[in-house]
């Protein structure tokens, strides 16, 4: 069985073996310059931003009673009062 550099590479840098792969293919297509870390969008928020400063407004002056949800604040029950 021959050892796979990637996945040597992955567990030295502590990264899954398919992002290694990612970074040679960049390496390859743009030498250094492609390793460089970008600007990552990431996932789009669910909520806008005004939605977003009405969540935090509630969550910081009401209780979750005062807006009909269970005892605490959790992801799905912080977003109920905003729907």
């Amino acid at each position: 069985m021959k050892a796979r550099p990637g996945k040597k590479a992955a567990v030295i840098i502590d990264r899954m073996e398919h992002t290694v792969g990612s970074y040679v293919a960049a390496y390859k297509k743009n030498g250094l310059a492609g390793l460089r870390r970008g600007t990552s969008t990431g996932k789009p928020p669910k909520l806008t931003d005004e939605q977003q400063e009405e969540l935090r407004e509630i969550i910081a002056y009401k209780t979750p009673a005062d807006v009909g949800c269970p005892a605490s604040w959790s992801n799905g029950n912080g977003a109920r009062p905003i729907r």
